[in-house]
């Protein structure tokens, strides 16, 4: 407490011109000039021989040894004075070919040297060269897809994008030039990269969901499903064409074609997009189900010890390795090489599999490659590898979680009649030995939806316990970006609360909820000098820009709400939503208002410009509640 008050009061001590919340940022005049001043040669020995390369021009060999021989960059870390000299002399030595340019992007991308002043310099250097007739649209594309990844936000920094329109509609327009010539992946990639942006190009939306419906057969799976979930991040929905992809789609997952890691992200998709296919969740549910009570049953027969389930707790550094691979996408995990046959053909001898062991499911399995669901796809099941031994693979927790969220996010649950077995599979699940060390930071917000809408409090404090500790430490390693962050706490909250009644004056039932208290939360762990909110609330102050306007008012209401009490932390943000005040949403608005009135601060400015914030949106628009519309206003 006393070390996150000590950080406030020297956030508000900051000048005027200064960015607030960052305390770190005033330990230099120019970071730049004192990392090269400060730059110790004799210690960075192993780095000459790229500095050589780099002075007489031999930029690809330089980058070579930069990629085997460099430490990851780490802002603040031993590695950032080197990392900024190199960056200095790459800037004024400038990049004179587009391979040599895709090249950096890689190495540079790979070793996380994310600074943006750096990206938005040479990026603006570099202009002539993606202006260039010869360069392709794939090396466009190439730069995009290594200087950003697929968990990435789009005011991420790690983007040399990001504040380079020019270079974006530089894309947009090769892809339309070109764009009935282009194979259908090629298309993907360009929805994909401006969805991880997230710029929306209305014509070319219009045109990826035309071709889609004349030449969805054309699509891989894979490629077809990437597609929607970037229609879904651009919130842009095109019914037509989700019947259409569906119709693609849906066959090959009962021959087994759609690996667990796409069903996954379709689900996801799906609920994005609201598009409510219970067939789809159905069969998905179904296949999850089979998998446990096989599971089970090898459990039963003695094939598998309990124990070998237990899952060893992967260190910092392993995750850092597994969440940077190109193919891996939070939620998703990687993608798997096999698909699961006819899933719910494989639950409905259950008992026979128990009786007769794993020749009973085999069985089954065989018959369902025998009579394919569809002739048309005969030709393309024949391209499937067999699996090991007859092993399938199997949904993995994190990915149930995913399910399982979008479930609830489609209100499957209120009517569903699978649903009650399968929150019995994942709740069995979540309290596996180390289960909670496999979910990565979307999984584990899945999940805490899950126990929230679920009101599974009973028998689950030190699960929530250690989901809670790992999104911490997750999101200190910098491997949970803001939005799980806070749509984790915002669950956590509901998962708080509990439903109570009371009688009032006149002897009616009032129902309400109390927040239950969580003492492990002001509680410090073995080793630390504080708490977890404590340190969070710390970490926070010290990434605030990385956070939007409308994550940042969430994550602090969800804190007022679980009983952070330091009221220097929230004091600390009023001059920084002050300046910003005319960029507040409604939601936002409320968050603020509710977070400092669950602490009893008081800012009679700070509520004056959030009142007149809020009337001035609500008055953008005129409510015609008789006619059931909404009128813009003039």
């Amino acid at each position: 407490m006393q070390a996150l008050s000590a950080a406030a009061r020297h956030c508000r001590s900051l000048p005027r011109p200064l960015p607030p919340l960052l305390p770190f940022v005033r330990r230099q005049s120019s970071p730049a000039a004192a990392a090269q001043s400060d730059f110790d040669f004799h210690r960075f020995a192993f780095a000459a021989p790229a500095f050589e390369d780099l002075a007489t021009g031999n930029l690809s060999g330089s980058l070579s040894k930069v990629n085997n021989d460099f430490p990851v960059y780490e802002a603040g870390g031993e590695s950032e004075g080197l990392w900024r000299r190199y960056a200095a002399e790459l800037r004024r030595r400038g990049v004179t070919n587009i391979d040599d340019y895709e090249r950096m992007a890689e190495v540079f991308a790979r070793k996380r040297f994310h600074q943006a002043t750096f990206w938005d310099k040479v990026t603006e250097s570099s202009r002539p060269l993606f202006e260039a007739e010869r360069t392709h649209l794939d090396q466009l594309l190439n730069i995009g897809r290594h200087t950003h990844t697929p968990t990435s936000r789009p005011d991420s920094y790690a983007k040399i994008s990001c504040r380079s329109d020019s270079l974006i509609q530089l894309l947009i327009r090769r892809g339309r030039q070109d764009f009935h010539g282009l194979p259908t992946d090629t298309v993907t990639r360009l929805v994909t990269i401006l969805a991880s942006l997230g710029r929306k190009h209305i014509q070319l939306i219009n045109d990826v969901a035309e071709l889609v419906i004349e030449e969805a057969v054309a699509f891989s799976p894979r490629s077809l499903i990437d597609l929607l979930h970037s229609y879904a991040a651009l919130e842009s929905r095109d019914d037509e064409m989700l019947r259409h992809a569906a119709r693609r789609l849906h066959p090959l997952l009962y021959v087994g074609k759609l690996t667990p890691f796409e069903k996954t992200k379709l689900a996801r998709t799906y609920a994005l997009l609201k598009f409510s296919h219970s067939t789809f969740f159905r069969t998905v549910a179904e296949e999850i189900l089979g998998e446990y009570e096989r599971l089970q049953a090898k459990i039963g027969l003695g094939q598998v010890e309990q124990q070998d389930l237990a899952v060893t707790a992967a260190p910092t550094d392993a995750l850092f390795s597994r969440y940077s691979l190109p193919s891996y996408e939070y939620g998703c995990g990687l993608p798997s090489l096999y698909g699961l046959p006819l899933g719910s053909r494989i639950r409905k001898k259950a008992g026979k599999g128990g009786e007769e062991g794993l020749e009973g499911w085999q069985v089954e399995m065989n018959e369902g490659r025998e009579k394919e669901v569809n002739a048309g796809l005969a030709e393309e099941r024949r391209d499937l590898p067999e699996a090991v031994e007859g092993r399938v693979v199997e949904y993995d927790l994190g990915q149930i979680a995913i399910v399982m969220d979008a479930i609830l996010l489609l209100r499957f649950h209120e009517w569903a009649d699978y649903y009650r077995e399968l929150r019995t599979v994942l709740a069995k699940r979540l309290h596996e030995p180390q289960a909670v060390e496999q979910l990565d930071p979307l999984q584990l917000a899945a999940a805490m939806n899950f126990l929230s809408t679920n009101r599974l409090v009973a028998e689950n404090e030190d699960l929530v316990t250690a989901m809670t500790r790992r999104m911490f430490r997750l999101f200190h390693a910098d491997l949970a970006k803001p939005f799980h962050l806070v749509f984790y706490h915002k669950g956590l909250v509901s998962w708080r609360q509990t439903p109570a009644r009371a009688k009032n004056a006149r002897g009616r039932t009032l129902r309400f909820f109390v927040l239950r208290k969580l003492p492990w939360l002001e509680a410090k762990e073995e080793g630390e000098r504080f708490s977890v909110l404590e340190r969070l609330g710390e970490h926070i102050c010290q990434r605030v820009h990385y956070f939007t306007l409308g994550e940042l008012s969430s994550v602090l209401r969800s804190l007022a709400y679980l009983d952070f009490g330091d009221a220097d932390f929230y004091r600390v943000f009023v001059p920084f939503i002050k300046e910003r005040v005319g960029d507040l949403a409604c939601v936002d608005v409320s968050n603020v208002m509710q977070a400092f009135n669950r602490q009893r601060l008081e800012d009679r400015h700070l509520f004056y410009l959030l009142g007149k914030q809020w009337q001035a949106k609500e008055a953008d628009f005129v409510s015609v509640k008789w006619r059931g519309k909404v009128i813009q206003g003039q």
